[in-house]
């Protein structure tokens, strides 16, 4: 998409200016890197929100465990007892720990992407200036 805005902008400018092969490809290079570095955040987030999902998923079959267990009365003895326990609290400490980089990822995301306008705006802007 970004690409294709580009490319618009680089065949329809009207009067060819010295500096413009340079500043284009300089711009082209820099939208290149924020579009592999876009695509680069957008795979982690994925990635962090199957493994926050996966955590959800562990910590209710955790509790599952635990409420049969309890509801069955079934006599467990203390050390397992806390082994349980102790697996709950380390499942919700890693899914506290993989919202906090769902959300740095997002903020991350949002930034590229505020990057990705103020390079096209740079761009529309030069082309208006060299005609």
């Amino acid at each position: 998409m970004l690409l294709a805005t580009f490319a618009f902008f680089f065949h329809h400018i009207r009067k060819p200016h010295a500096c413009q092969p340079c500043l284009f490809v300089e711009v082209h290079s820099r939208l290149l890197t924020q579009e592999e570095r876009c695509q680069s955040l957008e795979k982690q987030l994925e990635q962090t929100r199957i493994m926050v999902h996966q955590a959800e998923r562990d910590r209710a079959e955790a509790l599952r465990k635990m409420a049969a267990l309890h509801s069955d009365n079934l006599h467990v003895e203390n050390a397992e007892r806390r082994s349980y326990i102790d697996k709950i609290s380390d499942l919700e400490r890693e899914q506290l720990k993989l919202m906090a980089t769902q959300t740095l990822a997002q903020v991350v995301t949002g930034i590229a992407n505020q990057t990705r306008l103020i390079m096209l705006l740079l761009l529309l802007l030069f082309s208006v200036l060299c005609q």
